[in-house]
């Protein structure tokens, strides 16, 4: 509040008397949860920078128990994850945002996990973790696994497996894990606790995964061996899953993904995102908990996504995300929906079944993206000892059915690699070619050929959807509208 001093002057014989009369006056903020509001920064991939955003959170949000909508809760828990995904030169700085950001919230304890101050790797995964009283019997825990903004550990979305969860998204969940428990027990918090988790894209679904392990554990009666000295029901664990890859599986005699000790998992899916429908469903895999649609279809939500996202991002973000109106080319494909889906499955069929893709094509795709992804530059090397972008294409479409296939590919691959000193690449990479030159050898079968999703991405107007539909700008614009504080960005 503007407090605004009034000074009176009154002679009063040969003294002065001098009255000060405060006055509480109304701030010139018109958000009306001011109070409540918070700033953060957060790496914005449609202008390619850090933007400062706007959160809002009070402790009475966690008064709804987890099984309930809470769209404040859920618009707070992104702009978290948000804060964790950082743009930093240093690597010192790339917590910065997301531990501000628990402190200003009343965290009194905050840790950042090595993986933010390290190189990374295939696996590794930016965790953050914050603690702050509820009331004098409940601690309130935030835990943020960066999914937002990270480099090298995206070869690892490759990394299926050949049985069970998503082997590279449990492996991130099981980070996310031992960088709870081990902050639990350093810190000793003990009793009640009320736990958030909150994850965007590759986090999403290592978030999804863990929290159902914990509903598990909940169930079981394990929570003290499998995370820490503390009491959880189902109602106090809160997962929030952000642009949500599937990600987990269902054994035979396993509760299905829905069951109702998974009703404390929100996770949206827009449905024009690509990244939301891989791995596919073919592959048996699942997603836990309540989906939460993104409604992107919706042409009224849609100009109201945009028009928060010029106001809270910037100008220049709205412009890349609002996609031209949908061209509709066959009546099959008559929407973003439709086409993203055709595309996936048309995909897979190309790709191969689970046990294909875990034996042919994981084992050389995923060493041979993660060491491109450590060497800027390599693939534009590669491409220049084959000849030119043409001269390559040809190459591999032509000769990767062929004996002479290793003859004409691998003696530019080893000058690459050499290079580079990764030389005990040069067989993934070389392999990683020729299952992409089979693979587009599938594609031309005239069967497929007649599936519209393919004819249809390539039209100027349909491109950007697959791809941009999972920027957290759009994302962010989406779900704030179901929350009242948001309102004046309308």
């Amino acid at each position: 509040m503007a407090i605004v001093a009034v000074v009176a002057v009154m002679a009063v014989g040969a003294g002065v008397a001098v009255f000060i009369l405060l006055d509480s006056g109304k701030s010139d903020d018109p958000d009306p949860y001011a109070d409540c509001r918070y700033e953060f920064l957060s790496y914005d991939h449609a202008t390619d920078s850090n933007l400062k955003l706007k959160a809002y959170y009070e402790d009475s949000y966690f008064d709804k128990k987890s099984t309930e909508k809470n769209p404040e809760l859920m618009s707070f828990a992104l702009c978290l994850q948000l804060s964790s995904g950082l743009s930093a030169e240093d690597p010192k700085d790339k917590p910065t945002s997301v531990l501000k950001l628990l402190k200003d919230i009343g965290c009194t304890k905050v840790y950042a996990n090595d993986a933010y101050y390290e190189e990374s790797t295939l696996i590794s995964l930016d965790v953050a973790v914050g603690a702050k009283k509820y009331n004098k019997d409940t601690t309130l825990v935030f835990l943020v696994p960066n999914g937002t903004h990270y480099s090298t550990q995206f070869a690892s979305n490759l990394l299926v497996g050949a049985s069970g969860d998503h082997e590279g998204f449990s492996k991130a969940a099981v980070t996310a894990l031992y960088t709870l428990k081990d902050f639990i027990k350093s810190e000793g918090i003990t009793g009640n606790v009320k736990l958030l988790i909150t994850g965007y894209s590759r986090s999403a679904a290592a978030t999804n995964i863990l929290t159902a392990f914990i509903s598990d554990s909940i169930v079981n009666g394990t929570v003290k061996e499998d995370i820490g000295n503390i009491n959880l029901t189902i109602d106090s664990v809160y997962g929030f899953c952000f642009e949500t890859p599937f990600c987990g599986y269902i054994d035979e005699g396993d509760v299905g993904p829905t069951d109702s000790r998974y009703d404390n998992i929100w996770y949206t899916v827009n449905p024009a995102d690509l990244v939301t429908y891989v791995p596919p469903e073919s592959y048996g895999f699942v997603r836990y908990g309540h989906m939460v649609t993104i409604p992107s279809e919706d042409m009224e939500k849609k100009a109201i996504m945009e028009k928060i996202a010029s106001k809270i991002y910037s100008k220049a973000t709205a412009d890349v995300i609002t996609l031209p109106e949908f061209v509709v080319m066959f009546d099959d494909v008559a929407s973003p929906h439709k086409m993203v889906k055709g595309l996936v499955v048309l995909f897979f069929k190309v790709v191969g079944d689970r046990d294909y893709y875990s034996e042919n094509i994981e084992p050389y795709m995923v060493t041979a993206l993660y060491s491109l992804m450590c060497h800027p530059g390599m693939f534009a090397d590669i491409v220049d000892e084959l000849g030119g972008y043409i001269e390559m294409v040809t190459v591999v479409y032509t000769k990767c059915d062929t004996p002479e296939f290793n003859d004409y590919v691998r003696p530019a691959i080893s000058v690459v690699t050499e290079k580079y000193g990764c030389e005990e690449d040069t067989d993934n990479i070389v392999n990683a070619l020729k299952q992409i030159g089979l693979a587009a050898k599938r594609l031309t079968d005239p069967e497929l050929l007649t599936d519209h999703s393919l004819l249809t991405l390539p039209w100027p107007k349909n491109y950007k959807y697959p791809i941009t539909s999972h920027y957290p700008a759009m994302t962010f614009g989406y779900v704030v509208q179901e929350d009242p504080h948001y309102d004046i960005y309308h």
